[in-house]
């Protein structure tokens, strides 16, 4: 049986946000007013649509969640899952402690969901041959670094058994603005 991991008070508020909307509400219960660092907005296409999620931490994105706008009612089927640094790191260059701890509680929810597989987790952690420490975004045997000095920004396809990664483009850490300016707009 699957069990949700996160009891932080941070990861639980953005892990609510995230359920709500998963389960069709156009309008997710929003802490900003009681808790400034976590902030879920929902986006809508030109048409007027739901068609995704964004969750941000100290005003900065985390993930957004994409949605089939069509059937984007009860139940919301998830087309596509981006994964943010959070454009905030700590003296090595990566996620800090608050943006990995609210990126493990919503993938662990997606997770939940049987969205993507139990299991995805991002975690700092050496890599072989290397002395330093690198934010990784990892599923069994496979991972991607989700770093300042590398990549920004990972896409995600969603599926419950297997981490289809999309595309991770690490020429964008040299133009992390323009992700963080792509990941804030608002259609």
């Amino acid at each position: 049986m699957k069990k949700l991991r996160s009891s932080k008070f941070f990861a639980c508020k953005a892990l609510e946000s995230l359920f709500c909307f998963l389960d069709g509400a156009n309008d997710v219960v929003n802490h900003e007013g009681e808790i400034k660092t976590i902030k879920s907005v929902v986006l809508r296409n030109d048409l007027g649509r739901v068609s995704r999620l964004r969750v941000d931490v100290c005003d900065n994105p985390v993930m957004i969640v994409s949605v089939d706008p069509i059937t984007s009612h009860y139940k919301r089927k998830v087309t596509k899952v981006e994964v943010f640094s959070g454009f905030y790191y700590d003296g090595q260059g990566n996620p800090t402690d608050k943006t990995r701890e609210v990126l493990n509680a919503l993938l662990d929810g997606l997770s939940f969901r049987d969205i993507l597989p139990e299991g995805v987790r991002v975690f700092i952690g050496q890599i072989e041959g290397d002395d330093k420490n690198i934010c990784r975004l990892r599923h069994k045997d496979q991972y991607v670094i989700l770093h300042e000095d590398y990549c920004n920004i990972i896409s995600i396809t969603p599926h419950a058994d297997e981490l289809i990664i999309q595309e991770t483009d690490p020429s964008l850490s040299y133009q992390a603005d323009e992700v963080r300016l792509y990941a804030l707009q608002e259609h």
